[in-house]
Formats: C-alpha cells, sequence, structure tokens
C-alpha cells in the first residue's frame, strides 16, 4: 500500500520498495511558506534529534544549478515540472535511507506515511515581510511581493503537477506558530520534540 500523498510518485515508490528500501530511521516532514522559519525549526529540531541529516528541495536545487553551471536564481527561473518531479523523487529517495529530517514546500505529502512526524510552520504574512526584508536588505513592500508572488507561483505549481492544495494542513501532525520571538519558537519546537519522543518509546 502506497505511504505517500502524491500519485504520481507511487510507481517511483513501489520501485524503491522492490528495490529493497525501507525505513531505517526516524524521518521528520517540516512544510511551509517562504520565510515561515523552517529552518529555524529544522534547527531546533535537529538539536533534539542529533543524527537527523537534513533534506530539503532547496540543497538539491543547489547541486543541480552547480551541474549545470548556473547560479541558483537561474535554475530556480528556468526550471521545469520535470525537475521538480524528479527532486521529489531524489526527497523519498534520501528520505527512506533513514534518519531524515526534510524542510519545504510538500515534503509532508512527498514522504506521507513514512514519516514519524509532519509538522507545518505558519506565520503571518504582515509579520514575516518586515524580517525578510531586514535579512535581505529590501524594504517591507519588496519583500511582501516577493514572498506573495513566490507562494502564489509554489500554489500553482503544486496544483497543476499534483493536485494538492497548500492550504490544506489536515496532513500535518502539528502546527507551529512562528509569529512571536525566537525563544517561542524554540519553546515551541522543545514541544513538538518531546512529544515526538514520547511517541517513539510508546512504539518500541
Amino acid at each position: 500500500m502506497p505511504k505517500t500523498r502524491i500519485k504520481l510518485l507511487e510507481s517511483y515508490e513501489a520501485e524503491l520498495v522492490r528495490n529493497g528500501a525501507k525505513k531505517k530511521g526516524m524521518i521528520i516532514a517540516v512544510d511551509g511558506l517562504s520565510g515561515s522559519g523552517k529552518s529555524s525549526v529544522v534547527e531546533f529540531l535537529q538539536k533534539a534529534f542529533p543524527k537527523l541529516r537534513r533534506i530539503h528541495p532547496g540543497g538539491i536545487f543547489r547541486e543541480n544549478a552547480k551541474k549545470a553551471g548556473m547560479t541558483l536564481e537561474e535554475y530556480c527561473k528556468t526550471r521545469s515540472e520535470d525537475d521538480d518531479f524528479e527532486t521529489d523523487k531524489e526527497v523519498m529517495k534520501r528520505c527512506l535511507e533513514g534518519n531524515a529530517i526534510s524542510d519545504g514546500r510538500i515534503s509532508a505529502w512527498v514522504i506521507g506515511g513514512w514519516a514519524d512526524a509532519k509538522v507545518y510552520v505558519v506565520c503571518p504574512l504582515q509579520i514575516k515581510a518586515p524580517r525578510i526584508a531586514k535579512r535581505e536588505g529590501r524594504t517591507p513592500d519588496e519583500a511582501r511581493k516577493k514572498l506573495e508572488e513566490r507562494d502564489g507561483a509554489d500554489a500553482k505549481r503544486y496544483k497543476k503537477m499534483y493536485g494538492i492544495d497548500l492550504n490544506d494542513l489536515s496532513v500535518y501532525d502539528f502546527i507551529i506558530d512562528n509569529s512571536g520571538s525566537l525563544e517561542e519558537l524554540r519553546a515551541g519546537t522543545k514541544k513538538i520534540a518531546d512529544e515526538i519522543k514520547k511517541s517513539e518509546k510508546s512504539h518500541t
């Protein structure tokens, strides 16, 4: 029975399983829109679970851009749906090697039932735009426009490719709010880590 939530990935998942792939360690999926704070949540979770390797589409995009002799920005502007599909396959493959934490837009959909926990990070646009503006040296209006464009494009892309509604959060086990301070985010992530550890103990 397929564990991925993406129909188009089911045959690839079956191929991996036929070739001996099986879950060898903990897998956590962390998703969220642009600038939501996924990287910080991943960092905190990795401190709670030191064995976890970070796997994310952005890193794979960088690898592909380097192979193509392009900058990351150039690659992202020209990448096709086939590139995205191959990246999602690679995310699945690497995650099934075990001890992995994958963050992106649709990691929970790609990994599906293989994940021990699926986390979604939320942050209102009016809060994250100034944060991104400060980090990237933009005005808040510029940052807001860029975030809206990126999230809008992603929503259309994944709806067209996979029929996924990025507003559907029913697939997630935990929702964490990043509208407060970094310390509040750290504390919220610790609670999630504690819940994951408790769940793992109950299954051993």
